[in-house]
């Protein structure tokens, strides 16, 4: 503020060079500060006489006030005064404290009625001139707004202004403190805590809030204060239906200064939010939880999709196999898969086929099943799921060490395993439940589409060798035919002949010696036919298999052929009975066709032919102590139908649903088994059969 203190000249500090003791009455008159005062800007300033008149106005005054220097020269100090400050402006009492201050002028805070009818709360300083004398010349006058008072009546009316609004509103509202003291808060609010207006106002949250909920609303007015940004949280009142959600925001409230000196807060009910919330969080976890099994429902349609497309397309086991693993790699989105099948023994596994990343994934055929995941999935007979297949033992199936997520399942039928379907992933983790799920769903179908390829393979090879078989009957039969041609031809044609031409040469009146001889030469001849005719019927079926049963005729074919050859023999066929003509054929037939391979190719020293009856099947060996031969070679031969006697007795094997091997090595003999169920019809010879043979 502007003070007039210096200007107030005093006798210790004249300068005689520059006062003369002279002229002090002009250098002290009022109209050298007149000039002075109007002549300032930026501050109000003005001159009062003795009697407490405007004498003077500067542009400041004019800025400040609104007054034009003509309305106020002439008028007295009160004519600015509001009404309700001017009592204080008494003349006597006001130019008395001036005068009493002395140079440091006299200062009071004054409402100020401005030109615009504005008020303006000033503070005003009023300084008494003197001259030498020390006697008073006039009074200069300063003023400025008075910029606390406006701050803190501003405050004040914002305050109102902010009450009435903060009393409008229907949520509960309220103003603290520093200190967590409540300066101003709402009707909705004192019936939100319960308690009347005087117990809020003043008070701190330890006299409205229970522990729990003043230490929550404490920590909070902290964080606001301290971070000076808002902050939200909610609070839980009561239990089941009759809880309540009150979410509190909380907000830092300045003051004119720019200083946060306390918290805005405002509550909200958000019970009905909250729940709302809760009911679309359940709603969405519904959507998702139908979503995921409408997807797990699509994945399990996709795969039985799969088999059966695999099944109706493919009726060969191997690309049956390898089409399903293509198929369930992309379902289970995995990077291998591999079919193994057990052996017949139950204890090997013998690898079918590997689709994706299999390098050295699965041991060569044979594998012995093992005690670790797949020996588990084998003897558990249960589907199986690994995050990470390195901590656990797989057996000795898969060596291949980027596949690390392993999912496997059993290919079972009627409850016994025949073989394992697995996958595998790079990922560790990669397969889940549905996962699981999804693959018992593929091994069950896919066991019974492997079972029924094989029987189709099965099917399709019993198919192909009735073909051969029926192809070699006929061979046979014309075989035969030729030979019993050839034989009657050379033999009994030549018999025929030679009693023809003997007859021929009987004189027509022989002697009765010639008769005589003539009659027993024809009769060696018929003989001779008679013999043949009965060896040729021997061949074709012996009277034997048909009088006396199968143990004669084998023992009646041995000696005959083995006697010829010059091999010793020996027969093992004691109290077998008898059975149906068809069985009782076909084992004499592979007795046959076995002595006949012994007699021709083994150059044997000895042979032994055994049949054995058990309760429920018979047993044919036909053993000898020859060179052998290489049976793979035979059996190709066979194949390409080089070699009637082995297909001969395979035939024949089957046709009666027999089983025949031959173990063979060189230098080291040979052994013929066939092996036939006894059943009930094949335990008597039938009436119609014997009737017709008698």
């Amino acid at each position: 503020m502007l003070s007039l203190r210096n200007a107030a000249i005093k006798k210790t500090e004249v300068s005689p060079s520059i006062v003369e003791p002279s002229q002090p009455d002009e250098i002290l008159h009022p109209s050298c500060f007149r000039r002075l005062a109007e002549s300032v800007s930026g501050q109000a300033l003005f001159l009062l006489d003795t009697d407490g008149l405007i004498r003077s106005w500067n542009v400041g005054a004019f800025d400040l006030f609104g007054y034009m220097k003509s309305e106020v020269i002439g008028n007295p100090l009160r004519f600015l005064m509001h009404p309700q400050s001017s009592s204080g402006f008494e003349y006597d009492e006001t130019l008395w404290r001036a005068r009493q201050a002395g140079t440091d002028g006299w200062e009071a805070s004054r409402t100020i009625c401005c030109h615009d009818g504005r008020v303006l709360h000033a503070v005003v300083c009023i300084t008494a001139f003197k001259d030498l004398k020390d006697e008073v010349t006039g009074y200069g006058v300063t003023a400025r707004r008075d910029d606390l008072d406006d701050i803190e009546r501003n405050y004040h009316d914002s305050l109102t202004v902010l009450n009435t609004i903060v009393e409008a509103l229907h949520d509960p509202v309220f103003l603290k403190d520093r200190d967590g003291r409540y300066l101003l808060f709402n009707s909705a609010f004192a019936e939100h805590v319960g308690v009347g207006a005087e117990k809020i106002r003043g008070h701190t949250d330890l006299d409205l809030l229970s522990p729990e909920d003043c230490a929550t609303a404490s920590q909070t007015d902290r964080i606001v204060l301290e971070t000076e940004t808002p902050h939200e949280y909610e609070y839980t009142q009561g239990q089941g239906a009759e809880q309540k959600i009150t979410q509190v925001t909380k907000l830092p409230f300045y003051n004119a200064a720019g200083k946060a000196f306390g918290v805005f807060g405002l509550a909200r009910d958000a019970t009905l939010r909250r729940r709302q919330e809760l009911q679309r969080e359940v709603q969405l976890s519904d959507e998702h939880n139908a979503r995921k099994d409408a997807e797990r429902t699509v994945r399990r349609l996709e795969a039985i999709q799969t088999v059966y497309e695999t099944v109706v397309t493919n009726l060969e086991t191997p690309s049956l196999i390898a089409e399903l693993l293509d198929r369930i790699m992309k379902v289970l989105r995995a990077d291998m898969a591999s079919v193994c099948l057990l052996s017949e023994d139950k204890k090997h596994l013998i690898h079918c086929q590997s689709r994706g990343d299999s390098e050295n994934s699965v041991l060569e055929d044979g594998s012995e099943v093992g005690q670790g995941l797949i020996g588990r999935i084998i003897s558990q007979n249960e589907s199986l799921i690994v995050a990470d297949r390195r901590e656990h033992e797989l057996g000795n199936l898969f060596e291949n060490q980027r596949i690390r997520g392993f999912i496997g399942s059993p290919l079972s039928l009627d409850g016994q395993v025949i073989g394992v379907l697995t996958l595998g992933s790079h990922i560790i983790g990669h397969f889940t439940d549905d996962d699981l799920q999804i693959l018992r769903l593929v091994a069950d179908r896919a066991a019974i589409a492997i079972e029924r390829a094989q029987l189709f393979e099965e099917l399709n090879a019993a198919n192909a060798a009735m073909h051969r078989l029926s192809h070699r009957m006929l061979e046979v039969q014309e075989e035969e035919r030729r030979h019993i041609a050839r034989e009657l031809h050379d033999e009994i044609g030549q018999m025929l002949t030679g009693i023809k031409l003997h007859v021929q040469n009987l004189p027509l009146s022989p002697t009765s010696q010639e008769l005589a001889i003539h009659v027993q030469t024809s009769e060696s001849y018929v003989d001779d036919a008679i013999r043949e005719v009965r060896r040729l019927s021997t061949g074709l079926r012996p009277p034997a298999l048909d009088v006396l049963g199968l143990e004669s005729a084998i023992r009646e074919c041995t000696e005959r052929m083995a006697t010829q050859a010059g091999i010793q023999h020996k027969v093992k066929a004691e109290n077998i009975g008898r059975f149906d003509h068809d069985l009782e054929i076909t084992l004499f037939r592979i007795a046959q066709e076995a002595l006949t391979n012994v007699v021709r190719h083994a150059r044997a020293k000895s042979v032994c032919i055994s049949v054995q009856r058990h309760r429920k099947e018979v047993k044919l060996t036909v053993m000898d102590d020859g060179v052998g031969f290489d049976y793979d070679s035979a059996r190709e031969k066979a194949d390409h139908g080089r070699s009637y006697g082995l297909r001969g007795m395979e035939e024949r094997s089957i046709l009666m649903d027999g089983q025949l091997s031959i173990r063979s090595r060189i230098g080291k003999g040979t052994v013929v088994k066939a092996t036939f169920a006894l059943r009930e019809e094949r335990l008597e010879i039938s009436t119609d059969k014997d009737s017709h043979h008698e």
